[in-house]
């Protein structure tokens, strides 16, 4: 399944920044970020890798369980997902309001596309 984030977004740093803590429920390595989540009872892999660029995002993911993966568990997973990387959240007014603060500007430049992600755990419903 695909999921084309709020631009700009900036995947990999997201990842990167959010991926430290325990491996067995999540990581980033390889341009992937693997985390587990919790789903209508059943706990679900997501994999998910950037296929856009910072300005024309689009996430390409991937749901692995032990059993079977309903449309109504993909929607979740995805509405999940969306959560873990604020993916619907605008920064274009936060931009427009620091553009003229130079040490803001300088480092919206820097961290384009970068949004704070939630974190979740394997308990949330």
């Amino acid at each position: 399944m695909t999921v084309k984030p709020f631009p700009p977004f900036d995947f990999n740093l997201s990842a990167k920044i959010f991926s430290p803590g325990d491996r067995q429920i999540r990581k980033y390595e390889d341009g992937k970020f693997w985390q587990v989540i919790k789903v209508d009872d059943k706990l679900i892999l997501i994999i998910v890798r950037a296929q856009g660029t910072v300005d024309e995002p689009k996430l390409a993911i991937e749901l692995k369980s032990d059993g079977r993966i309903s449309e109504a568990d993909r929607q979740e997973a995805e509405e999940t997902i969306c959560a873990i990387f604020n993916l619907n959240f605008d920064l274009g007014p936060f931009y427009e309001e620091v553009k003229n603060d130079k040490i803001m500007a300088g480092l919206t430049r820097e961290l384009r596309g970068l949004k704070s992600p939630a974190t979740l755990t394997v308990l949330r419903r």
